[in-house]
């Protein structure tokens, strides 16, 4: 039992020596423990401002699964004015803005096809339409859902103005020719009204639902210069 006091002892003497050493030395757990909260801290503030800025996007490339092909539907448009939009055999830049479109079909995102408003015959270079016998002012380049308004003139255009230049269908219950309640979003937020009168503004996020609503719709980022 002696033996084992002492041991005790010389233990509980190192320990105390040990304990002196670091009080002298300044040493606390305190500044370790600042530093890896400051960190976490930057770590949330970073992923918050990826997320606040968006997913990029990349043009010439397909955002979504591609189930509709290329181009306006024979109920398009063909030539023709649509809305109060022509298809001029140039690009009008008087003015010019882009919104974003996200699709989602039974859960899934599907892409919004190249060529909308861009008739053929349709020059194409890696992936984007570069060329057509006309463009009508609402059109599409890819297949990333970026729509381009190249107007003449400065003048509010709706998304309305837009499915009916490429020829699908959308109401509160029909999506391209998918039936069931169509659920819309502007810029993250639910839109209440007709989605056909969404108006197309600068960098405006718009996302439809068909099915199902969107827990979270998708942000993105535009690229330069767009």
């Amino acid at each position: 039992m002696r033996i084992l006091k002492g041991c005790c002892r010389v233990a509980n003497g190192d320990r105390d020596r040990a304990s002196a050493r670091y009080r002298r030395g300044g040493g606390s757990w305190w500044p370790a423990l600042a530093v890896l909260a400051v960190g976490a801290v930057l770590i949330l503030f970073l992923t918050r401002q990826r997320a606040a800025a968006g997913i990029p996007l990349v043009q010439a490339t397909t955002v979504g699964a591609a189930v509709f092909p290329d181009g306006d539907t024979p109920q398009g448009g063909n030539g023709q004015t649509v809305d109060g939009v022509s298809c001029s055999t140039s690009e009008q830049l008087v003015y010019h803005i882009h919104a974003h479109l996200s699709l989602f079909i039974g859960g899934r995102q599907v892409a919004v096809p190249r060529g909308i408003g861009i008739q053929p015959p349709r020059q194409v270079q890696q992936n984007f339409v570069v060329g057509g016998a006309c463009f009508y002012w609402l059109h599409t380049h890819d297949a990333t859902g970026i729509i381009h308004i190249e107007s003449p003139l400065q003048k509010t255009y709706t998304l309305g103005d837009f499915f009916d230049i490429w020829g699908e269908s959308l109401s509160t219950t029909d999506l391209a020719g998918t039936t069931g309640t169509v659920y819309a979003y502007v810029d993250g937020k639910p839109w209440t009204g007709d989605p056909r009168s969404i108006p197309l503004t600068a960098h405006q996020e718009i996302t439809l639902s068909v099915g199902a609503p969107v827990a979270h719709p998708p942000v993105y980022q535009f690229p330069q210069g767009l």
